[in-house]
């Protein structure tokens, strides 16, 4: 299925309460395939010498992240406040770039309210939807401290 049509088949908001719970969700969204594996500095270890968090990890699909952030960027880079919002989350990392502020919005702290908003913005204008669609955009813009 295609990624956009797959997103939009996705629930409205998501909900986590911790580092696992936001992973799980970014594998979700990101569709992330379960054998693809990484290493530390290219070098193998055995998931027997190292901790949960560790392991989870390692079962970082990038392939799946990268090319499924670069539908939703141009899904989104011509809308303004999509390119506004991205604008300032790379000012978080002394960037100007809408590709790295459109990563650090898929921070633990952010990630949740992103995706809402991309969610409500690929279902097009639909009047039920804009007032939820508003309280997400609001929270962004408090948060990247977007006047």
């Amino acid at each position: 299925m295609d990624f956009l049509l797959y997103f939009k088949s996705l629930p409205s908001a998501i909900v986590y309460a911790s580092s696992r719970e936001y992973r799980d969700h970014i594998r979700k969204v990101f569709r992330f395939d379960p054998k693809e594996k990484h290493t530390y500095n290219g070098k193998l270890v055995t998931f027997e010498d190292m901790d949960e968090e560790s392991i989870d990890e390692l079962m970082f699909d990038s392939k799946s992240m990268s090319t499924s952030l670069d539908v939703l960027f141009k899904a989104t880079e011509h809308d303004i406040f999509f390119k506004d919002l991205y604008l300032h989350a790379a000012g978080r990392m002394f960037s100007e770039s809408l590709e790295i502020g459109q990563a650090v919005v898929c921070s633990y702290d952010t990630f949740h309210l992103y995706y809402s908003y991309v969610w409500y913005s690929l279902q097009g204008e639909n009047s039920s939807l804009s007032a939820a669609m508003e309280e997400v955009k609001q929270k962004l813009k408090e948060y990247f401290e977007m006047v």
